[in-house]
């Protein structure tokens, strides 16, 4: 069937043909398998190494393996003075991670509107993961879980309001320090904030059983090991 039959365009400049290897979804599919886009990953590979227990045990939280498109999405959100960031997580596994700073003109909205602006910015950016499926928007600010009910909205948060409505949410309220992804990467930036946009996705399962063995991989580990030492 050509396309052309189904009312189906395609942009020439996004094709590419005959090729043995492509990018798709933060992901390098080729003849080798499915592997993770070293591009994407910048905010991980670059970020500070552990330097305590603690700190390594929030690493390790926050990294996981790929994408399942059947399984729920869940969508975390975390907003400081000058940047967003959003992070696409599915059964505790991340699949996607985005930050921008905020220009001269939403540094002026209010708290809740900028908490709002993540969350809009952010389905925009993933929608093409979850489309139609429910995805639970995680945020740390309750307002916004109310945000359908509220009364005497600005203009801007009515216009967003309604824009929210055409995805198949599901709110939930959670404070900063247990939004573990998003507060991990908001307190460990990387590079110079003004105009960057970090991107990654996909990254590889820790298969830990228990606590001890998670503590046994710790110490044999070339990088985290001299913390026990």
């Amino acid at each position: 069937m050509k396309l052309i039959d189904t009312g189906l365009t395609l942009n020439k400049e996004k094709c590419h043909f005959a090729r043995d290897k492509l990018k798709y979804l933060g992901l390098i599919i080729s003849k080798e398998g499915i592997e993770t886009d070293n591009s994407k990953v910048k905010a991980i590979t670059e970020m500070k190494p552990p330097e305590n227990s603690k700190e390594a045990l929030k690493f390790l939280r926050m990294v996981g393996r790929g994408i399942s498109f059947t399984e729920q999405f869940n969508l975390f959100t975390e907003v400081n003075g000058v940047e967003i960031i959003p992070v696409l997580n599915q059964n505790h596994r991340p699949i996607a991670f985005e930050s921008r700073t905020i220009n001269k003109a939403e540094r002026n909205y209010t708290l809740t509107e900028r908490e709002c602006l993540v969350v809009i910015w952010a389905l925009n950016r993933f929608k093409t993961y979850f489309g139609s499926r429910s995805v639970k928007v995680i945020t740390d600010h309750a307002a916004l879980t109310k945000l359908t009910n509220g009364k005497n909205l600005s203009s801007r948060m009515i216009g967003w309001a309604l824009k929210l409505s055409e995805f198949n949410i599901e709110w939930e309220h959670r404070p900063g320090v247990q939004n573990v992804v998003a507060y991990v990467l908001f307190r460990n930036p990387v590079g110079n904030l003004d105009g960057s946009k970090i991107s990654c996705a996909a990254l590889r399962a820790l298969a830990l059983n228990s606590r001890e063995q998670l503590i046994r991989e710790q110490r044999e580990d070339s990088e985290l090991g001299h913390i026990y030492r």
